[in-house]
């Protein structure tokens, strides 16, 4: 983390840290005291070279714990931390999750954040997961989400900010490809 902070004090470009440990409400509840030690790390590293940088999250949600419950696992996690931003991944892309759940849990979610002072945005997948895990045993793969997906994950009447996440353009190697042919001269 120290050789990351250096790359990023001297670069106005940098604004801040995503943290990228898959937060999750299955498998994390029971290791909290841990993951705050690897996040307050974190942060306390990367904040004393770059103090101007914010720290972001991303979790996601598999319904083993209800909304209000989720929000106050993740406010656990994170409370005093100096985690400026929680990414709520969506997971309609994957398919584990419909924009009803996502309404459900980004609800509580964002109003537990706003009381710490921490914004929520979500992450809308733009992809559609056809194979990999959860879906299955084999390797990953994915098109693009249908326009009107996308539509209805986005959830425009809730006033988050919103980013949109692809991985079919740089993670499967024919997409890649195809894509590069396509933006031969």
């Amino acid at each position: 983390m120290e050789q990351l902070g250096r790359l990023c004090e001297t670069h106005a470009s940098c604004a801040g840290f995503y943290l990228s440990p898959e937060i999750d409400d299955a498998n994390w509840p029971a290791h909290v005291p841990q993951l705050r030690a690897f996040l307050a790390d974190a942060v306390s590293v990367l904040r004393a070279r770059v103090p101007r940088a914010r720290f972001a999250i991303a979790p996601y949600f598999t319904r083993a714990l209800e909304p209000d419950a989720y929000a106050s696992f993740i406010g656990d996690v994170i409370d005093g931390l100096g985690i400026d931003v929680v990414m709520l991944q969506g997971g309609t892309g994957t398919g584990r999750t419909s924009p009803d759940d996502v309404r459900r849990y980004l609800a509580p979610l964002a109003d537990r954040m706003r009381g710490s002072g921490t914004e929520t945005w979500l992450v809308v997948e733009l992809f559609a997961q056809r194979s990999g895990p959860p879906i299955d045993a084999r390797p990953f793969s994915a098109e693009p989400a249908e326009p009107a997906a996308v539509r209805a994950a986005l959830l425009p009447e809730l006033h988050v900010r919103r980013i949109g996440y692809t991985v079919p353009d740089y993670l499967d190697p024919r997409v890649r490809a195809s894509w590069r042919r396509g933006c031969a001269p």
